[in-house]
């Protein structure tokens, strides 16, 4: 078997690479933000002595994607990333796990020729080896292969793989299964992987990982960083944006000024992808820039509906297919019932406090609001209080 020919027996998801002509337009972090989270990434993806996994986690709109496209172009990643899987939600195959090894050997082998010689004898014993479950296809064209490389390989070299949106692939079991496996590619010696992986905080995400021994991964959540430096780089990509407006538009003002950008970052922060598109509203050239804003400002519904596809694809997380139609009412009474006291309070009360008005057991409340870690500040201590990270979801 050839070259090419193993190449072809890997059926992989083509458009799940980080440079796919169907993410061609997706962008990278602005220049100058960002500045302290991409350096311990950088870090962390070249020091031999870190651990194997690194989790990016945090609710929807704050960026994920875009530090991962970042990592994966920048100077320092390029020479040492080896293969990337970037899941999207309804997008065929890079919603599925059905090709996700496949598809990162694929890349690695490309990467690394030396891994063909155990590929090869994978599909020598077995040519169907490509379609079998993800822990045989886990086993037999990735870890044996890697292991093999220890008799070939003298010196060892770190490569670092990058998977996005892990949230997105649409089988939980598969997602549970995926973060079970990863860290078992330490065993290789000869090459040093770095696992870089970004999801939203889901339930069976945190379960899983809870799962895997400490030293194995580190995880950072964005929703926790200080929130006088995502305001700092908010601000700072707003000039930016505005003077770029400014000189397209010829407006010589110093338009709009100071106080409106701090109107706008208090409106943005923690969520700093949601001021991009609001950027591109207001600089429309169809459109006066300057009565775009004030409508933005004046009317938050239209900030809403730019974040409005995130809160669906929330609310239908609700829709469980394995509950009764009994079943299924109950669970949107329990939903309703508690997000809309949350919503009408206007201090957060704790799952504890919450369970004590309701009348409903504290687990019970956990469980419900789990689903909705995305929009929602929960603490693993009951005692601490629960609310939004933002007031957009409560319009919504």
């Amino acid at each position: 078997m050839d070259h090419n020919s193993i190449l072809d027996k890997l059926s992989v998801a083509t458009e799940a690479r980080f440079d796919s002509f169907s993410d061609r337009d997706e962008v990278q972090c602005f220049q100058g933000t960002r500045i302290e989270l991409l350096q311990q990434i950088m870090e962390w993806a070249m020091s031999p002595s870190q651990k194997s996994i690194f989790w990016l986690n945090g609710m929807a709109w704050t960026g994920k994607s875009t530090i991962s496209r970042t990592v994966v172009r920048s100077p320092e990643d390029t020479n040492h990333l080896g293969a990337s899987f970037y899941f999207k939600r309804g997008e065929g195959d890079r919603a599925k796990a059905k090709k996700f090894f496949p598809t990162l050997t694929r890349q690695l082998i490309l990467r690394i020729s030396e891994l063909r010689s155990g590929v090869q004898k994978a599909f020598d014993q077995d040519p169907g080896t490509a379609s079998k479950s993800l822990k045989e296809q886990f086993e037999k064209l990735l870890l044996q292969p890697l292991l093999n490389l220890d008799q070939f390989v003298q010196q060892t070299r770190t490569t670092v793989i990058v998977v996005n949106a892990l949230d997105e692939c649409e089988h939980n079991p598969d997602v549970r299964n995926i973060i079970r496996l990863l860290p078992l590619l330490q065993k290789a010696k000869a090459l040093r992987l770095h696992i870089f992986l970004t999801s939203r905080p889901e339930p069976s995400i945190h379960l899983s990982f809870s799962k895997i021994m400490d030293n194995d991964y580190q995880d950072l959540t964005l929703d926790k960083i200080p929130e006088e430096l995502t305001a700092r780089d908010i601000q700072f990509f707003l000039k930016n944006q505005f003077t770029k407006i400014n000189r397209d538009r010829n407006i010589t003002t110093n338009w709009p000024g100071d106080d409106v950008i701090q109107q706008l970052v208090t409106m943005s922060v923690p969520l700093f992808i949601s001021i991009a598109p609001v950027c591109r509203y207001i600089a429309n050239s169809r459109w006066e820039p300057r009565s775009r804003l004030e409508e933005l400002l004046t009317d938050q519904a239209k900030y809403v509906s730019r974040m409005d596809k995130t809160y669906v694809v929330l609310t239908q997380l609700l829709d469980d297919q394995d509950n009764d139609e009994p079943e299924q009412q109950q669970l949107l009474q329990e939903f309703q019932k508690i997000i809309g006291v949350i919503i009408l309070l206007a201090t957060p009360l704790s799952v504890n406090a919450l369970s004590a008005l309701l009348g409903m057991g504290a687990e019970k409340i956990s469980n419900r609001l789990n689903f909705f870690r995305s929009v929602l500040n929960i603490s693993d201590n009951q005692d601490q209080p629960t609310g939004f990270y933002i007031c957009r979801f409560e319009t919504f």
